[in-house]
């Protein structure tokens, strides 16, 4: 493996130039075989910043965001009543407890039973998988 900073990724021809630039680099030495990007790595910075839509007036029961219930199965033992909530309906301090889904555009967590997951203030979801009801 040969990991090239800041790849070319707009240009081919040129990340194959900067690939066997770095080649010759490591290992003394680049001949004009084929080439092939195998992993993309990436590291992304940003500011953290409030989240004034994140902040609460009271705590959520579970049952005020609870949008509707699917049937899900989770072992062999059969199909279990889960109750699918919205992420933006939970706000701090809400606690679910499996099994549940919560799901938003990005994602989807899978509590199974006995799980529970709390939301903190700032809106990261902490889930405790030995946890029961």
């Amino acid at each position: 493996a040969v990991e090239v900073d800041e790849p070319a990724l707009d240009d081919p021809a040129r990340l194959g130039q900067q690939f066997r630039a770095r080649h010759d680099a490591l290992y003394g030495f680049a001949t004009d075989e084929p080439w092939e990007l195998v992993t993309l790595r990436v590291t992304l910075t940003a500011p953290r910043r409030a989240r004034p839509d994140m902040v609460a007036s009271r705590p959520a029961t579970d049952d005020d965001c609870a949008s509707r219930v699917s049937s899900c199965w989770f072992d062999a033992d059969g199909a279990r009543e889960t109750r699918r909530h919205a992420r933006t309906g939970l706000e701090p301090g809400t606690r679910v407890f499996g099994p549940a889904i919560v799901e938003d555009l990005w994602s989807t967590v899978v509590l199974p039973p006995g799980a529970a997951l709390e939301v903190d203030g700032s809106g990261h979801l902490h889930i405790d998988v030995g946890e029961s009801a």
